[in-house]
């Protein structure tokens, strides 16, 4: 497996997945996803959260954390250490705009700029 063999050398191997259930289902990426010293989960509610914590042990705290739906906040587990963690950012902050994921909010923004430059374009003519 590619795995062991980046791991030998320091590697660090990343997995992204929207449902971590389709992962835990299939033995190898199991393995994978066990022997991960880093892993991040936002909001993992339900079925993906009962299913994470077969493998995972989380205590009652971090379990509900895990079906926290706010942005920016989630759970992260570090050599076998369990953290609340919230990256949350204040629009505010300078650095906001570098960090946002959020596409549909940046679009909407984009747009209202264009609208205004426009508006200001008709106004001058």
């Amino acid at each position: 497996y590619a795995i062991e063999t980046y791991r030998k050398v320091g590697a660090i191997v990343t997995l992204a997945a929207q449902n971590i259930t389709h992962v835990l289902e299939n033995p190898s990426l199991r393995d994978m996803f066990s022997n991960c010293p880093f892993k991040v989960f936002f909001d993992q509610g339900g079925l993906d959260a009962a299913n994470l914590a077969k493998i995972q042990e989380f205590s009652p705290t971090e379990f509900k954390a895990l079906e926290e739906n706010t942005e920016g906040c989630g759970v992260l587990v570090w050599r076998g250490n369990v953290y609340l963690m919230d990256a949350r950012m204040s629009e505010s902050n300078p650095l906001f705009a570098s960090f946002d994921t959020n596409f549909h909010k940046q679009a909407e923004k984009k747009k209202k700029q264009e609208e205004a430059d426009i508006s200001k374009e008709t106004f001058y003519l």
